[in-house]
């Protein structure tokens, strides 16, 4: 029996490339580097984007009122703005920046932080202490309405001072209220954490007495 040979089949072995593997192993594969090309113009939009977001974030944070709506109108008048962050950065805090009272006829008895300088951290900001007394007759309305460059604020609350009135400093001059008599009158009192003073009209001019 003669054998037949049998012609040899070529096997052809197929020769994948890494890209070749790639492409099977992802549908998301490039066999090339994709390149992102941003224009000018494209570049100019984004960022204006992102700082209009900053900016809706800063207003928003700006508009949680921490003072009633008339007061919030009353600081704006006065080209200040009230300290939105109050609560934040006094987690302990008692009172609220403001303190007010409406009597009969509804004459108000109005003091409230405010602030001009909300680009500045808590810490390194001047604060105002805004004044408005609707009875001409009140003790404190004999003074200017407003105290300005204050750096430590509390919670603000008004308060009966029976107190010798040597205990207290004029704010201007830093000069002590000469007079060892005991002074009846109406003050506010801005505490925070144990820390803090009251606030006075002595004379026509603001006087303050530290208390700690």
């Amino acid at each position: 029996m003669s054998h037949v040979k049998k012609p040899n089949k070529q096997v052809k072995i197929a020769r994948y490339t890494r890209w070749d593997f790639l492409k099977r192993r992802s549908r998301f594969a490039f066999k090339k580097p994709l390149t992102l090309i941003v224009s000018a113009n494209k570049m100019k939009t984004i960022l204006i984007f992102i700082i209009n977001i900053v900016v809706i974030n800063a207003s928003t944070a700006s508009n949680n009122l921490v003072v009633p709506k008339d007061v919030s109108e009353f600081i704006s008048s006065q080209d200040c703005v009230q300290v939105s962050d109050f609560f934040e950065h006094r987690p302990s805090i008692e009172k609220p920046p403001y303190a007010l009272k409406v009597k009969a006829w509804n004459k108000t008895e109005l003091a409230v932080w405010c602030t001009t300088d909300t680009k500045q951290v808590e810490y390194q900001r001047s604060y105002t202490l805004l004044l408005k007394f609707d009875n001409k007759n009140h003790p404190l309305s004999n003074c200017a309405s407003k105290i300005e460059n204050v750096k430590f604020i509390g919670g603000l609350s008004f308060v009966r001072v029976q107190d010798p009135n040597e205990w207290f400093y004029y704010i201007k001059s830093k000069e002590k209220v000469d007079n060892k008599e005991k002074m009846s009158s109406i003050g506010i009192l801005s505490m925070y954490d144990g820390t803090g003073h009251i606030y006075t009209c002595v004379n026509g001019k603001w006087a303050a007495r530290f208390l700690h």
